[in-house]
């Protein structure tokens, strides 16, 4: 442990694990603490770029960089540091750099974690709702990087989910060092699932409706709205209630689709389009266990053709690619806008921002909603444990590509997330 002084930045940097602990961590304006392991050289304009920082954005109490990188040139983003994708894979590892003040309204370090003291930080400081930024440069150099954290990271985020009322099921993830999380329900909440036309032309409800008979989701639990337009031949009564909500009234797509979640019962609502075979049992439930939590506007999953990730063309325009999609999405992401044919959604979250826009092309109503819902501060999520397969599809026409683009081109500019597509480190 040290103090370095100068300027308008004082650093304060704890080695961990660590053997003892200041005092009294300094918490005033310019204080910030550098968590890190030993033997590690910090960068002689740290202190500036953090003055920089801290300028740019006052809100952020986090910055973290890069895993035992030497010092060199303007580094790739690393995944945005959102409290969902920490739950399940950390994005920040170490050195993390928080502010003094933050960390003593955090209750300090807990040196019992070791290692993972800084996971701890940040899962409790995410939680709370502070913000977390890459530095924009490498900042240090580790010698001794951080190893054999997996194990002990679960141990961190249990505690956390029993400190804060167990609010989160967690299971293991695709990988050795990922977790599931999945809001935890005293008993399966009732959930309308909306089918609608596919762009391909699919459009019939009994196989939709099978589908769901062999789902893991209690049937007593689902209602079906189908779009008047869908072929209801074969789909006599059965184990799930379903129900045709005429859409001739509504002028647009965008009306058709905001009859139908209008006329849900429930407050968990998914989208499905008719043709798509759900790949995994417990579908609903990895996409209602997301976007039940009050933080998420919008969870998706992944739509696959011929066993591969099919192109989406709202999700194309932000950065996502089919092609790294399997290797980047091995767990839940924080995303721009969601994979439009599987998505999930609360009434309320529609009603805040007043559904569906008229006007806009079919595959881009989703994606329009989603960027809404984040100006309200609600994350939009695409994970990977809830998959479906359908036909390959064509790509949108460039004019409705413009029309959407036309009203979120400047967004998609200045946002500053990162997508699918950037780089995930080896599971800790």
């Amino acid at each position: 442990m040290g103090v370095i002084w100068g300027g308008r930045i004082r650093l304060i940097t704890i080695s961990l694990p660590c053997r003892k602990l200041p005092a009294r961590i300094p918490s005033g304006p310019g204080d910030f603490v550098v968590l890190t392991t030993p033997f590690t050289f910090l960068r002689r304009r740290l202190r500036r770029v953090l003055w920089d920082a801290t300028v740019a954005r006052p809100d952020v109490d986090l910055f973290y960089g890069f895993d035992g990188v030497p010092f060199g040139p303007q580094p790739a983003a690393k995944p945005a540091a959102g409290f969902m994708l920490l739950a399940a894979y950390d994005p920040l590892g170490l050195p993390l750099v928080i502010r003094g003040a933050a960390l003593a309204a955090l209750g300090g370090l807990r040196p019992e974690f070791g290692l993972s003291a800084a996971y701890d930080i940040g899962l409790r400081a995410l939680s709370c709702g502070l913000v977390a930024q890459q530095l924009p440069l490498h900042f240090a150099h580790i010698m001794a990087p951080a190893i054999g954290r997996a194990a002990v990271r679960r141990a961190v985020l249990e505690r956390w989910n029993a400190e804060t009322g167990a609010p989160w099921r967690i299971s293991p993830g695709a990988r050795p060092g990922t977790l599931q999380v999945r809001r935890a329900f005293a008993a399966p909440p009732r959930v309308s699932v909306i089918v609608q036309p596919a762009p391909d032309g699919a459009n019939r409800l009994a196989p939709t409706l099978a589908a769901l008979a062999r789902g893991a989701w209690p049937a007593e639990s689902i209602e079906v709205l189908a779009d008047s337009r869908l072929d209801t031949a074969g789909a006599e009564a059965g184990p799930i209630r379903w129900r045709t909500v005429d859409t001739a009234a509504g002028a647009c797509e965008a009306g058709r689709r905001n009859a139908l979640w209008q006329a849900a019962e429930s407050e968990l609502v998914l989208f499905l389009d008719a043709g798509l075979e759900p790949d995994r049992t417990d579908w609903i439930d990895a996409l209602a266990g997301l976007a039940a939590d009050p933080t998420v506007g919008m969870a998706s999953g992944r739509v696959l053709a011929d066993g591969r990730d099919r192109p989406d063309a709202a999700a194309a325009l932000f950065g996502f690619s089919p092609r790294t999609w399997p290797e980047q999405g091995y767990v839940h992401r924080e995303f721009a806008v969601p994979i439009s044919p599987l998505i999930a959604t609360r009434r309320s979250n529609l009603e805040a921002v007043n559904g569906f826009v008229a006007g806009l092309p079919a595959p881009f109503l989703a994606a329009d909603a989603a960027l809404r819902m984040r100006l309200l501060g609600l994350s939009v999520l695409a994970t990977p444990f809830a998959a479906a397969r359908g036909p390959a599809s064509g790509a949108a026409p460039e004019t409705d590509a413009a029309t959407f683009l036309g009203r979120w081109n400047q967004v998609r500019d200045a946002d500053r997330l990162s997508f699918p597509d950037a780089p995930l480190a080896g599971p800790r």
